[in-house]
């Protein structure tokens, strides 16, 4: 996609390509009226001869790569074209499709995750679609098939030692950035071992009153949540300008979870203290809603806060961890009453 197209007019576009695909998913929305909304959106023509020309590409390549059954050059081709036309159903099948193939050759979780997504989507949107019905009933018929030959080969002898073994294999694996199926709950090895000391970690760094330590692993909000608070602590809250700059200067270009989300009221960001986000510390056209899904707030790369989705923003630029903070003296306290702080 071409560096000199404004993000937020191509964001605006989108959004309303959307609205309108969903308003008329039966009778497929022609590509003509794709282009009046785009250039109502504030994009030029020449803006729309590229996004179509690099959709094209993209799809060329993609399936060329499906047919020769390279799973993960289609998969990354596909992604770039869901980018660019969300709203197409062809896009949106055909990524599944990538994703499907990439699962049954590598056995990778999160792509069976979202290559059901994508078969979901376009039957959602058009229920007679052949290609995504088909799709759907073999990816969960590989499913079936994989479950029942793992099972056939277990011994009653075995399952706990298959057991034990496949509890390693996992926390391996959940130890990884990128590794978690969407919606699983995890909770990474050193980070069991910080919460059941319920205390601030060495390494936290401390501004005032509170500490702050980032996490590098690439999980959905409500999991990022949730550790936070089995640590003691819980997702950072930024009121103030000496806490945004202290925490960009922590972090540099990655993209974390911060303590915000608008999921109960759209448009009303509360804290997870409760209290409103009244610090507009809000990046240029944030927050966006995109697609009316993104409810969840990140410190983006650009130092500022910015709304997505509850996984992050998408599988080609993903969440890069989350910030967790504690109140120093809540913890001092709270060690001394129970002995942790005693020598």
């Amino acid at each position: 996609m071409s560096d000199s197209i404004d993000t937020a007019r191509l964001e605006a576009f989108l959004h309303k390509a959307l609205e309108a695909q969903e308003a008329d998913a039966h009778s497929f929305p022609a590509e003509e009226e794709f282009r009046q909304i785009a250039l109502r959106a504030g994009l030029s023509e020449e803006d729309w001869e590229k996004l179509s020309s690099t959709l094209e590409d993209h799809l060329n390549r993609g399936r060329n790569f499906l047919e020769f059954g390279n799973a993960k050059d289609a998969v990354k081709e596909f992604e770039e074209a869901h980018a660019i036309a969300p709203y197409r159903i062809d896009v949106i099948r055909d990524c599944g499709r990538a994703h499907a193939l990439l699962w049954e050759k590598t056995g990778d979780r999160e792509s069976f995750a979202i290559a059901e997504r994508r078969f979901l989507h376009a039957l959602e949107l058009s229920p007679g679609d052949e290609v995504a019905a088909e799709g759907l009933s073999r990816l969960r018929n590989r499913a079936e098939e994989k479950k029942q030959k793992t099972a056939s080969w277990k011994k009653p002898a075995l399952v706990a030692g298959v057991a034990l073994a496949l509890a390693g294999v996992v926390a391996f694996l959940y130890s990884k950035p990128g590794s978690v199926v969407p919606g699983e709950s995890f909770s990474p090895p050193e980070l069991v071992i910080e919460a059941a000391e319920q205390g601030i970690p060495a390494d936290a760094s401390r501004l005032g009153d509170r500490a702050f330590k980032i996490f590098r692993y690439d999980i959905p909000w409500h999991e990022a949540k949730r550790l936070c608070e089995e640590m003691g602590g819980r997702l950072a809250v930024v009121k103030d300008q000496e806490t945004l700059d202290y925490l960009n200067k922590m972090k540099g270009p990655a993209r974390l979870w911060l303590g915000a989300t608008d999921e109960e009221e759209e448009g009303v960001w509360k804290w997870v203290d409760g209290t409103l986000v009244e610090f507009d510390a809000w990046a240029d056209k944030q927050p966006f809603n995109m697609a009316g899904l993104e409810h969840y707030m990140e410190l983006g790369p650009g130092g500022g806060f910015n709304d997505i989705g509850v996984n992050g923003p998408t599988l080609k630029w993903r969440i890069n961890g989350f910030i967790c903070e504690w109140d120093v003296e809540e913890n001092q306290e709270m060690r001394v009453a129970t002995g942790a702080g005693e020598s």
